[in-house]
C-alpha cells in the first residue's frame, strides 16, 4: 500500500503557475530512442522507441509483469535507463496518478491537504507561499468536482472519490504529461465516466498528454489515440497508433484469443 504521505503524485516543477500558457497540439514532450529498461543494469525488454506530443492519449497495455511499472519509472525519471536515451522537453511537468486502491486507508489526512502535499518537492518542502498554493489546491478540487469533500478525511471518501482526488492532485501541479495507473480500476459505471471525463478535459482543455497503463485492452484502444505494448515473457516493446496497434503481429499473437472477433470486425 502507498502511504497517501508518500506524495504518490511527483511533479518536476510543482512551483510553476497554473497559469502557464497551453502547449501546442503534438508538441514533443518525451522522445525515448532505442530506450532500454530493467533493474541493476539488466534489461527486462528489447528497446524502445516513441514519441509523445501535447494532448495525446496513450494506452499502456501488456499483461501483469509485463514491465509496465518499470517503463512508467524510467519515463518519470525515477529510474535510469539500462541503455538508449529518454529526452524530455526542457521544463517538462510529469505527475503520476496511481490507482486509488494503493493508497494507505488509515492514514488520517484530509483532502484539501493531500491536494497540498503533492505540490510539495524537494526545493518547497514548506509550501513557502501557503495562500498561493491553497488557491491552486481549491481550484484543482473544484475542477475535479470533489471541491464539497476538501475538509473530509481521504480514508473515508468512496473508491470513485478517491479517484477524482487524486487526479486534482495531479491538476493542481499543472503536468503537461501525466502518468495514470489503472485510473478506472474498481470503480462503478458512473465514477469511471467521471474519472474519462477529466482525462478528455486534461487534453482538450489544457493540452496535456496522457499515458494511461490499463488492462482493459479493448477499451483503451478505442479511446487512446496511441498504443505502446510491453510484454517480457514475449520480448515486446511495440509503439503505434491505436488503430495500427490492432493489426500488428505483436498484438495478434498476445491478445487475439481475447479480441480476436474485435479485430475480425475490423477487418
Amino acid at each position: 500500500m502507498v502511504a497517501a504521505g508518500l506524495s504518490p503524485t511527483v511533479s518536476s516543477s510543482p512551483t510553476t503557475s497554473p497559469a502557464a500558457p497551453r502547449l501546442p497540439a503534438g508538441e514533443r514532450l518525451l522522445h525515448a530512442d532505442a530506450l532500454t529498461v530493467g533493474y541493476d543494469g539488466i534489461p527486462i525488454l528489447p528497446p524502445l522507441t516513441l514519441t509523445v506530443g501535447a494532448g495525446e492519449l496513450w494506452a499502456v497495455i501488456g499483461p501483469n509483469g509485463a514491465g509496465k511499472s518499470t517503463f512508467v519509472r524510467t519515463a518519470l525519471g525515477l529510474s535510469h535507463p539500462v541503455g538508449g536515451t529518454i529526452e524530455r522537453r526542457p521544463g517538462l511537468r510529469l505527475a503520476y496518478v496511481p490507482q486509488q486502491s494503493a493508497l494507505d486507508a488509515i492514514f488520517p489526512v484530509s483532502v484539501l491537504d493531500f491536494v497540498l502535499m503533492g505540490l510539495q518537492g524537494t526545493d518547497n518542502v514548506t509550501l513557502a507561499n501557503p495562500r498561493a498554493y491553497l488557491g491552486r489546491a481549491r481550484a484543482a478540487l473544484v475542477e475535479a468536482g470533489v471541491e464539497t469533500l476538501q475538509r473530509r478525511q481521504l480514508r473515508d471518501l468512496s473508491g470513485g472519490q478517491r479517484q477524482r482526488v487524486l487526479m486534482a492532485r495531479a491538476l493542481a501541479t499543472d503536468a503537461d504529461l501525466i502518468f495514470l495507473d489503472e485510473p478506472t480500476a474498481a470503480l462503478d459505471a458512473s465514477s469511471e465516466q467521471e474519472v474519462l471525463d477529466l482525462i478528455q478535459r486534461l487534453r482538450q482543455l489544457r493540452g496535456a498528454a496522457v499515458m494511461m497503463v490499463t488492462h482493459l485492452v479493448e477499451d483503451g484502444l478505442e479511446r487512446a489515440d496511441h498504443a505502446l505494448l510491453l510484454d517480457r515473457d514475449h520480448r515486446v516493446a511495440f509503439a503505434a497508433t491505436a488503430a495500427a496497434m490492432r493489426s500488428a503481429p505483436d498484438f495478434e499473437n498476445i491478445y487475439a484469443r481475447f479480441v480476436g472477433r474485435r479485430i475480425e470486425d475490423k477487418s
